[in-house]
């Protein structure tokens, strides 16, 4: 071996070492949001163009030693990106002090603000991310987020709008999002976003809302503890959400009506979620008990609508003290003005009764706006109502499981765009872990992974008839 080899060799593998000891070695808390920072990725492209300009020619021998070298060095610098994304632990996102950063597992089990929920999913909770991915058996056609995210956002862009992807030097320059498009919020239903095993699913839709180049964002979570509580996390995708040039309309279910109805089988104990509904309409009313259980889910929402609020004063806030309610008007007048007295003019309240779903319910608001997730109901509604197609889900062109085609959502969202509704929400039953097989305890549910091609779709239909 010739001495241009070996320095060839030796220059390669000292970028190397060094790169590695920089990313095992740095805390987690100084490492900046790229993953791989930029100018360490030029160092050692400028090490790899040192070594090829050394004058030599090579034999064979040479010639194969050099390519192995080269599969090496990328084997290498793959191991480096993923220890460093392990070091950043990435599915453990918090705000704190108003910046992102991510808590190792053992930090995250000592916090002290741990609710019931938290406690009785402990072994869930202090998973780290690859423990988390090894527990949803779904195939996934790649990650989307994270150190793809830029991958993910240039394969949107191109489908969508490749006439906005400009060249600079020979190079692409592809934007951040999608061109702004407005006129009503839109966005998705996430019921489920607190739940770790979620967590993948979550964050694609996640990145897909934040190229979607949607100026008015919206986003629905239960928070009762059906899906586990995760608030940090909560306030992570909120903070996420309100960067760039876009607004939140934040819609937070308080409990959960849907699960209420199935009481005597149901395994979810959380919440109200055990309790007969027809008993519950007095218990809210005249149950200091259970009046006070409710205030305390109530205080849990607070502060992440000061959050969205205080991110910008044109984002919206709205409470629904009870996803498809089985209430009568009084137990409803009594759910809202307790919740009321927590949140005062920080949210505006939206009444979301299930209509037929339970003998003695009804729909009566006192006032307030409503929510209706039927699709036949949307001529029903008007400016300050609002609409999900929760329970109602979507089929994309490869299925046949006998849901809405893309065709009849675009029918749908042209009507609530028509009517001029508050806001639009997608969901889609695969995403919450339902595949209509009954519903299974939500810790044992594998949550939809959706795929490129999936979201593209899901954009599409998001920005459909916006300008």
């Amino acid at each position: 071996m010739n001495k241009s080899l070996f320095k060839y060799i030796l220059i390669v593998l000292l970028t190397l070492t060094a790169v590695f000891f920089y990313y095992t070695f740095t805390p987690s808390t100084k490492i900046e949001k790229k993953i791989f920072k930029t100018e360490v990725t030029k160092k050692i492209k400028d090490s790899k163009k040192e070594a090829k300009e050394l004058d030599y020619v090579p034999d064979e021998a040479e010639i194969e030693y050099e390519e192995k070298l080269e599969e090496v060095y990328n084997n290498e610098l793959t191991k480096i990106q993923e220890s460093i994304v392990d070091s950043k632990n990435v599915s453990s996102g918090v705000v704190v002090g108003g910046n992102e950063r991510f808590i190792k597992k053992e930090e995250l089990v000592s916090r002290e603000v741990k609710t019931n929920s938290f406690k009785k999913n402990n072994e869930i909770f202090s998973l780290d991310k690859s423990e988390i991915n090894n527990l949803n058996s779904n195939k996934r056609s790649g990650q989307i987020g994270g150190v793809h995210r830029d991958r993910f956002r240039q394969q949107i862009i191109e489908e969508i709008a490749p006439e906005t992807i400009k060249e600079d030097d020979n190079e692409e320059v592809v934007p951040e999002n999608l061109p702004f498009v407005g006129g009503q919020a839109r966005g998705y239903t996430m019921l489920y976003l607190m739940h770790p095993r979620a967590r993948d699913t979550v964050e694609a839709q996640v990145e897909a809302l934040i190229v979607s180049g949607l100026k008015q964002v919206y986003l629905s979570v239960l928070i009762d503890g059906t899906f586990s509580q995760d608030f940090s996390y909560l306030l992570n995708v909120i903070e996420r959400l309100n960067t760039g040039n876009r607004t939140l309309t934040l819609a937070l279910y308080i409990t959960n009506g849907s699960t209420m109805r199935r009481f005597s089988t149901t395994e979810i104990d959380a919440g109200f979620n055990k309790i007969d509904p027809v008993k519950f309409r007095d218990l809210i009313r005249f149950d200091t008990n259970t009046q006070e259980k409710f205030k305390s889910l109530v205080r849990t929402s607070k502060a992440s609508f000061q959050l969205n609020k205080s991110l910008n004063a044109n984002n919206k806030n709205i409470a629904i003290v009870m996803l498809e309610d089985n209430l009568k008007k009084e137990s409803y007048v009594a759910m809202r003005d307790l919740a009321k007295n927590e949140l005062g003019n920080l949210v505006t309240f939206i009444r979301n009764p299930c209509v037929g779903c339970y003998s003695g319910n009804d729909s009566q608001t006192d006032g307030d706006a409503i929510e209706f997730h039927n699709p036949f109901l949307i001529p029903n509604l008007s400016s300050v109502d609002g609409y999900t197609n929760d329970g109602t889900s979507y089929d994309f062109p490869n299925e046949n499981n006998g849901n809405l085609t893309l065709d009849d959502m675009r029918n749908f969202i042209q009507t609530a765009l028509t009517k001029k509704l508050k806001y639009f929400g997608l969901w889609r039953m695969q995403r919450q872990g339902l595949y209509g097989g009954g519903f299974e305890h939500p810790d044992r549910r594998n949550y939809e992974y959706p795929t490129v091609e999936q979201l593209v779709e899901e954009v599409k239909l998001l920005r459909e008839g916006l300008k």
